[in-house]
C-alpha cells in the first residue's frame, strides 16, 4: 500500500481517470454528465483542474441519475473499479449527496473513521429534479429534504454523541435511531420520491441532495448544454456557464481564490496496482 508520497498531482490524475470512466458510462447509457461547481470553474478558468482543487463535481438531472443508478445496479454497483455510493448501497454513509468512489483507495474523511462504509476517493454528483410550481409547494419540498437529512444522519449523530459534539436532537432523529435499517432506507426513498412528485415542468430545478444556498437553479443550467475542454477531453457544461458561475462564485469568479482542502493528502491509502493503472492511463492521456 502507498500513502506517504501521494501528491495533489497524483490525486488529480486519479480523479481525472474516474471522471473519464464515468463519462464513458454516461455516454453509453445516454445520460448527460455535466461539469459543475469548482470543476466547471476549473474548466473555464484553467481548461482543467484549479491548481489546488482536490475533488470533482458533476451535475445530473434526476432522470439521468436514475439511469446511472439502474445501470450500476445491474453490475452490482461496481463497474471498472468504480463504486456507486449512496444511502441505498452504503447504508452508514453520512452523505446524502451521491458519490462515485474508487474501490481499493482510502481517505480519512471527517466522522467516517468508525463507520463501515466505502472510504475511497470520490466524485460528487449533484442531482436536480423538477421544482414545485409555486412557493408553497417549494417550501414543502425543502422541508421534506430536511426530514430526509435528519433521518439520513443517524450514523453521523452517533459519531457526535460518542465524541460529545452538540447536535439539535429531534423526534425525527429519535425515529431514525429506532427504525429497523431497511425501513429507514425505504422511508428515505419514499420521501425522495414525494419531493420529485411535487415538481412541475417549469423553468426551475430543485437540488435534491444538498441543503445549499442555491437549492433552486434555472432549468437551462442542466438542459441547455455546450462542451468545453477539461484537461485532454471535452465534457458537457451549462451553455450559460457565465450565469451559473456568477450564481455560485460571484461576478469575479475568474479571479483565483484558494479554497480549503477536503482531506489531508497524507491520509490517502492507495494500492500499488491501482496506482500503476492510473499511471498507465495518465501517460497515455496526458502525455
Amino acid at each position: 500500500m502507498q500513502n506517504k508520497d501521494f501528491t495533489l498531482e497524483d490525486l488529480q490524475h486519479t480523479q481525472y481517470y474516474m471522471l473519464c470512466r464515468l463519462n464513458d458510462i454516461c455516454e453509453k447509457i445516454g445520460a448527460s454528465l455535466i461539469l459543475g461547481c469548482g470543476t466547471l470553474l476549473g474548466a473555464i478558468r484553467h481548461n482543467g483542474f484549479i491548481p489546488w482543487d482536490d475533488d470533482i463535481d458533476v451535475l445530473m438531472s434526476n432522470r439521468d441519475f436514475k439511469k446511472l443508478k439502474k445501470y450500476f445496479k445491474k453490475h452490482n454497483n461496481r463497474i471498472d473499479g468504480l463504486f456507486f455510493d449512496d444511502y441505498s448501497t452504503d447504508h452508514e454513509t453520512i452523505h446524502f449527496l451521491p458519490r462515485i468512489r474508487l474501490d481499493g483507495t482510502y481517505v480519512d474523511e471527517y466522522a467516517t473513521d468508525e463507520l463501515n462504509i466505502n472510504k475511497g476517493l470520490w466524485i460528487d454528483i449533484f442531482v436536480f429534479c423538477d421544482c414545485a410550481g409555486n412557493d408553497k409547494l417549494l417550501e414543502i419540498q425543502k422541508k421534506l429534504l430536511g426530514c430526509i437529512f435528519m433521518i439520513h444522519e443517524k450514523y453521523l449523530n452517533r459519531y457526535k454523541k460518542r465524541h460529545n459534539i452538540y447536535f439539535p436532537n429531534t423526534r425525527i432523529y429519535d425515529l431514525s435511531e429506532n427504525l429497523p435499517e431497511f425501513i429507514r432506507i425505504k422511508l428515505i426513498s419514499l420521501l425522495r420520491a414525494v419531493i420529485c412528485l411535487l415538481g412541475r415542468k417549469n423553468d426551475r430545478l430543485f437540488n435534491i441532495c444538498m441543503h445549499t444556498d442555491h437549492r433552486v437553479i434555472p432549468r437551462r443550467f442542466i438542459e441547455e448544454l455546450d462542451e468545453h475542454i477539461f484537461e485532454t477531453r471535452t465534457f458537457k457544461i451549462p451553455k450559460d456557464y457565465d450565469s451559473y458561475l456568477k450564481l455560485y462564485y460571484g461576478n469575479n469568479y475568474m479571479t483565483p481564490m484558494v479554497s480549503h482542502s477536503h482531506f489531508p493528502l497524507d491520509t490517502v491509502v492507495f494500492p500499488e496496482e491501482i496506482f500503476e493503472k492510473i499511471n498507465e492511463f495518465t501517460e497515455k492521456e496526458l502525455a
